[in-house]
């Protein structure tokens, strides 16, 4: 699952040298639409300043990390091991030429700033805070205070702690290099976040600025521009990613002997998820898979989790390996290569669910070529809100399978596939807005499908994808070890 945060305010700041007789010290860019970060050395003929003359910009973001804590206090734990936070701010350098080979920090800021609200990245004529020497419009209390409350600078050019050391000794959240110098910033920040939401440390915002050898060098960095939150386009607005694994794997479209088996059940009452009332500590919930004298027993005492949070009605158990040769069964297996076991769920002896199940010999085949499989989304609609939260369904179908022949209707079963991925991407123009995740630099799961009897589907934020614009999904699997992408080109709108 991947949920995003929009940034509240955000600005840079700077000391550029303005027609070779001002710096702009006291300039504000706070509706700009870009995050403009470079280091002139010795490119301005100031008349009143001797020996190298130096100029910086420093970005400053906010971003309202209580919200997030709230928006994802029912979907994951924050103590969950797959939990990843990363800042994302998108490079936008049009025709400006980047500078290659450097390093940006993020550090965390000891007082609040303002936006503003100038916008004249040219002249820098618009004067107002956060600027070079003010955070705020705010003044501070005193020349003693600490306490972040004030607007001028503890020293120009920003206030930022570097005694925090939950991750860098040298005390900033993160550090990105820049090879070529066009790349996205993207941060991972989990542990910071972590920090803040466990009390740990304030969040008064966050500086960005080029590493302390680079701000010191005899060498021009100009520019490296980033998008800002009043861009016009949405889509790379700064934001926060979390992301996090949440599939869930139910083994009955394909329960094979030899291999432990997980099974799921979820129990409702007046048509909402409800758990068993009784307590299974002392009167375990049963599942018990039967064929002939064949019989498997398997228990569970506990609701179970996803990412952490507790599912309301969701069971599951483990089921053992099956021995494809066990006396009972061989037979059937040899012959028709599956059995159909009998399941049962019971609490006590209270009957809670019954079903069956088809137990198969693993697949094996001559071609170690992957099959020629159709996949299809079942029930994706034209449009969503905003505020939805679709589950897509998928079918996925072996075209070179047989299937015998019947007299009356039947409902053929999707296949399973135990590692299948979903990718968002803009219908128009291509841009990914949400990538596989499993070939990410850093592979992560979540975007990996769950599976249950009805086969695979997945479920996804509608929020994450910018209103107004029309997108589409891709499945990449894998199937007989080997990855394949199928574009369903299939499109839907958010409005």
């Amino acid at each position: 699952m991947i949920h995003h945060l929009t940034c509240s305010k955000d600005t840079y700041i700077t000391n550029k040298v303005i027609a070779g007789v001002r710096r702009a010290t006291d300039a504000n860019v706070g509706y700009a639409s870009t995050i403009d970060l470079f280091k002139l050395h010795n490119e301005s003929s100031m008349k009143d300043e001797t020996g190298d003359i130096q100029e910086l910009s420093r970005g400053l973001l906010f971003f309202d990390l209580d919200q997030l804590e709230t928006d994802l206090a029912s979907l994951v734990s924050t103590s969950d091991s797959t939990l990843k936070i990363e800042l994302v701010v998108k490079d936008v350098q049009g025709s400006q030429v980047a500078p290659s080979d450097f390093s940006l920090e993020l550090y965390p800021l000891r007082q609040t700033f303002d936006e503003g609200l100038g916008s004249d990245i040219i002249g820098f004529s618009e004067l107002q805070a956060a600027n070079w020497v003010s955070g705020s419009l705010n003044t501070k209390w005193n020349d003693s205070d600490t306490s972040g409350a004030g607007s001028t600078w503890d020293a120009p050019g920003g206030w930022w702690l570097t005694t925090w050391t939950g991750v860098h000794a040298s005390g900033y959240i993160a550090k990105q290099t820049f090879a070529k110098g066009d790349e996205d910033l993207r941060m991972d920040i989990t542990t910071y976040v972590k920090a803040y939401w466990n009390s740990e440390v304030a969040n008064n915002g966050w500086i960005l600025k080029f590493d302390s050898t680079k701000e010191s060098d005899s060498k021009t960095y100009f520019v490296k521009r980033f998008a800002s939150r009043h861009s016009k386009n949405k889509f790379i607005v700064p934001r926060i990613e979390a992301s996090w694994a949440s599939h869930t794997i139910d083994d009955r479209l394909d329960f094979e002997t030899g291999k432990t088996n997980e099974l799921y059940i979820r129990n409702f009452s007046n048509n909402a998820a409800s758990s068993f009332t009784q307590n299974l500590s002392s009167t375990p919930l049963t599942c018990k898979l039967t064929f002939g004298n064949f019989t498997s027993t398997s228990t569970t005492t506990a609701v179970q989790s996803i990412a952490g949070i507790s599912q309301t009605g969701l069971y599951k158990v483990s089921v053992s390996a099956i021995d494809a040769e066990d006396a009972t069964l061989a037979p059937h297996l040899l012959a028709s290569g599956s059995v159909t076991l009998q399941e049962r769920w019971t609490i006590g002896s209270t009957l809670v669910y019954s079903g069956s199940v088809d137990l198969k010999k693993p697949y094996a085949s001559a071609s170690p070529q992957p099959r020629n499989l159709r996949i299809a989304l079942r029930n994706l609609e034209s449009s969503y809100t905003r505020k939805e939260n679709p589950v897509i369904r998928l079918f996925v179908e072996d075209r070179k399978a047989t299937h015998r022949a019947v007299r009356k209707s039947i409902e053929l079963k999707s296949i399973k596939l135990e590692k299948m991925y979903y990718q968002i991407k803009d219908a128009n123009n291509g841009n990914i807005i949400v990538p596989f995740s499993d070939t990410l630099s850093t592979a992560a799961e979540y975007t990996r499908l769950s599976v249950d009897e009805q086969g695979p589907y997945f479920s996804f934020p509608a929020s994450i994808c910018p209103y107004g614009k029309t997108y589409t999904i891709d499945i990449a699997y894998y199937d007989f070890g080997k990855r394949r992408v199928h574009e369903t080109n299939v499109a839907f709108k958010v409005v």
